[in-house]
């Protein structure tokens, strides 16, 4: 009977260990969906005089973890955690202090990753 039971838990525990590891393999964190951004997508605003960005979070239907800002070469000039800001923040990007040039402004969920390309002059 002992022997039985021992059997029984043995078996439901390495069926769960089983499953658990098909879980990790199939989650999808591997690649994220990208969605480039188009110019005409609303979720961007420009103040050109001041050389300000304006990123309404609101427009993105999910949770941003963090924005990465690259330069031409590939090089990261900007970078800042998002995750605890609320869902409907306008971020400001202020790219005085970044400088001119063509740059892609990366924003990361925990799904998918937006990208905008973008010239400032």
């Amino acid at each position: 009977m002992k022997k039985g039971i021992v059997l029984g838990v043995l078996l439901i525990c390495l069926g769960g260990v089983t499953m658990a590891q098909n879980a990790v393999e199939g989650d999808g964190e591997k690649t994220p969906l990208l969605k480039e951004l188009t110019s005409s997508d609303w979720s961007f605003f420009v103040d050109k005089e001041q050389g300000v960005y304006f990123i309404d979070f609101e427009l993105f239907k999910e949770n941003l973890k963090e924005i990465l800002v690259t330069d031409s070469t590939g090089k990261i000039v900007y970078h800042d955690e998002l995750w605890d800001l609320p869902v409907n923040t306008i971020y400001e990007l202020d790219f005085n202090k970044i400088g001119q040039g063509d740059f892609t402004i990366e924003l990361h969920s925990y799904t998918h990753v937006y990208r905008k390309n973008l010239t400032v002059q």
